[in-house]
C-alpha cells in the first residue's frame, strides 16, 4: 500500500478528479500538452495539473492523505509553497510542491540532498537553518515539507517600502544569526 497510514481524507473540500473517471468535474483543458508523458500518467494528471504542470491546489483537500492545505504562501518558477495542516503532528507547516516536469524533479532532487546534508549538521538546531521535515512525490509532483516560519526577507523589505532596514535592526539580525 502506498500510503500505511490515513491521517487526514479532505471530506470537505471540493475534490478534483483526473479527466476520464466517471467522478470527473474537471473538464480537459485543450492547451495541456501530455510533453514526455506515457497516456496513462497525462490521464493521470489532468484535471490535477496545470498548462504549466504546475499542482492546482485544492484548499482543505488532504496531500497524502497526511498535509490539509489551507493558504498560499508564495508561487515561483519551480512551483508553490502552501501552509499546510500536518495531520500526523498537528502543526502547521510549509509545503513546496514542485512542477511536475522531469527538469523541476532533478533540481528539487539535489535541493533535497542537499537539505538533508544541512540538517544532518544541525541536529541540535544550532545553525539558523530551515530544516526539512519531509520528502514524498503526490500525483507526479516532488513535495517537501518544512517547520513553518515567519515572513521571509523579500516580504520584510516590501512591508519597509522598500527604504532598507536601520542600522538596529541589522546589528539585531546579526546578533540573532550568531547565537
Amino acid at each position: 500500500m502506498r500510503y500505511p497510514k490515513i491521517y487526514f481524507l479532505g471530506l470537505q473540500a471540493r475534490k478534483r478528479f483526473p479527466a476520464g473517471t466517471p467522478f470527473s468535474s474537471v473538464v480537459s483543458d485543450p492547451s495541456f500538452s501530455a510533453g514526455d508523458y506515457d497516456f496513462k500518467s497525462a490521464q493521470q494528471l489532468i484535471g490535477f495539473d496545470d498548462p504549466q504542470a504546475s499542482y492546482i491546489v485544492t484548499f482543505n483537500d488532504h496531500i497524502a492523505y497526511r498535509y490539509e492545505p489551507i493558504g498560499l504562501l508564495g508561487k515561483g518558477s519551480f512551483g508553490q509553497v502552501v501552509r499546510a495542516i500536518d495531520h500526523a503532528t498537528g502543526n502547521q507547516i510549509a509545503l513546496k510542491i514542485i512542477r511536475n516536469e522531469t527538469r523541476f524533479a532533478r533540481q528539487a532532487a539535489e535541493e533535497i540532498k542537499i537539505l538533508e546534508t544541512l540538517r544532518n549538521q544541525d541536529m541540535d538546531d544550532s545553525n539558523n537553518v530551515i530544516h526539512l521535515l519531509d520528502h514524498f512525490t503526490f500525483r507526479g509532483h516532488v513535495c517537501m515539507t518544512f517547520e513553518l516560519l515567519s515572513i521571509n526577507l523579500y516580504e520584510l523589505i516590501h512591508r519597509n517600502r522598500f527604504k532598507g532596514f536601520s542600522c538596529a535592526l541589522i546589528i539585531f539580525s546579526i546578533n540573532i544569526l550568531a547565537l
